[in-house]
């Protein structure tokens, strides 16, 4: 059986590698990657005023976003499973499967 990633250009391929892995990936992040979520977004609700607009590239399952308190947040991710989780993780956000490389949202953000 072939590899149907080895006919795509290598960006292309590496972003299928990705998606395939956080397609099937079952847990959340370990004690550091939570770490490190709760000082970012210590350090975004001291930059971000709670009024902007916020777009997060490879938000996963939307572990950051919930830790903001702005009310337009919008997502993307690779991973159709991992946006599940972010849609039910942060139902006031939008979110949207595709790459940041690729990015196509019909609108801007703060």
């Amino acid at each position: 059986m072939s590899d149907p990633s080895r006919s795509l250009q290598p960006t292309d391929a590496h972003l299928e590698r990705v998606r395939q892995h956080y397609g099937t990936a079952d847990s959340g992040p370990g004690p550091a990657g939570r770490s490190y979520r709760s000082i970012l977004a210590h350090y975004y609700r001291l930059m971000i005023p709670p009024e902007a607009s916020v777009l997060e590239v490879g938000c996963g399952q939307g572990r950051l976003l919930a830790r903001l308190p702005n009310q337009d947040v919008t997502g993307v991710d690779l991973s159709q499973k991992q946006v599940g989780l972010a849609r039910g993780r942060v139902p006031r956000g939008t979110f949207h499967v595709q790459s940041g490389e690729r990015l196509s949202i019909d609108r801007t953000f703060d």
